[in-house]
C-alpha cells in the first residue's frame, strides 16, 4: 500500500513537472515573443480628410525579428476612425476607435499583439493624405498638415513617392515617414520605429455590423 502511494506520488510529481514546463513555454512565448514598439511619431488631425473612406487591406509588416501579415478594414471621416484587425482565420484580433485626438484600443488575443494597431493607424493616415499631385500632374507637389511637411513626387497627376517630415526638421535629417505608391501595393516605412509595411487594397471587406461591437462608435 505504501509503495502504491509513493509510485502515484512520483506520477503526480512528474506530471506537475511536464505542465509546469509548458505553461512556462506559453508565458514564455506571451511576453517575450518579438514584436514592434509603439510609434508615436507622425499623426494628423482627421479633419483633414475629405468625405468618408472605407478600405480593406492586407498589410505585411516586416522589421527585425518580426515579419506579420494582417488582414484589417478601416473607416474614417472627419470625426471618427474605425481599424478593426483579424487573424488569419478572420476572427477579429482588435478594434482601434478614434474620435478626435482619444484613441482607444481593445485586443481579444491578449496583450502581446505582434503589431500596435496605433502603428497600422499612423500608416494608414500617412499614405491616406490628400494630394496636391492634381495640381502639379509631374513634378513635386509639397503641402503642410499640422506641423508636418509632405513632399509628394507625382506622375500623372497621382502621388508616386511621398516624403514626410517634421516641419522644423533640419536639413540632412532622416525624413519621418516615406510611402511609395506602387501599382499592386503601398509600401510605407516608419523610419523612427524602423520597419517596413507592405498594403494591399483587398476587393470586398466585411461590414463593420453590431456582431463585431465596433458599429455604434463608427456612426457616433
Amino acid at each position: 500500500m505504501n509503495a502504491l502511494v509513493a509510485r502515484a506520488g512520483l506520477v503526480v510529481a512528474a506530471l506537475g513537472v511536464v505542465t509546469g514546463t509548458a505553461g512556462c513555454s506559453i508565458l514564455t512565448h506571451v511576453l517575450f515573443s518579438p514584436r514592434l514598439r509603439e510609434c508615436k511619431g507622425f499623426d494628423v488631425p482627421l479633419s483633414v480628410f475629405v468625405g468618408p473612406s472605407r478600405k480593406e487591406l492586407r498589410a505585411r509588416i516586416h522589421a527585425r525579428n518580426v515579419d506579420v501579415d494582417l488582414p484589417f478594414v478601416v473607416e474614417t471621416n472627419a470625426d471618427s476612425l474605425v481599424l478593426v484587425g483579424f487573424t488569419p482565420l478572420g476572427t477579429k484580433a482588435f478594434t482601434l476607435v478614434r474620435k478626435g485626438d482619444s484613441v482607444e484600443v481593445e485586443s481579444m488575443t491578449g496583450p502581446a499583439l505582434p503589431v500596435p494597431p496605433r502603428n497600422l493607424m499612423a500608416d494608414v493616415l500617412a499614405m491616406s493624405l490628400p494630394s496636391a499631385c492634381a495640381t502639379t500632374p509631374d513634378g513635386m507637389a509639397v503641402a503642410a498638415f499640422d506641423g508636418w511637411q509632405v513632399s509628394d513626387t507625382c506622375g500623372n497627376g497621382r502621388p508616386v513617392q511621398r516624403i514626410i517630415a517634421r516641419a522644423d526638421a533640419k536639413a540632412g535629417e532622416e525624413p519621418e515617414v516615406q510611402v511609395e505608391y506602387r501599382d499592386d501595393a503601398i509600401v510605407v516605412r516608419q523610419n523612427d520605429c524602423r520597419y517596413n509595411a507592405r498594403y494591399v487594397l483587398q476587393a470586398s471587406a466585411p461590414a463593420l455590423s453590431p456582431e463585431n461591437g465596433v458599429s455604434d462608435a463608427a456612426e457616433e
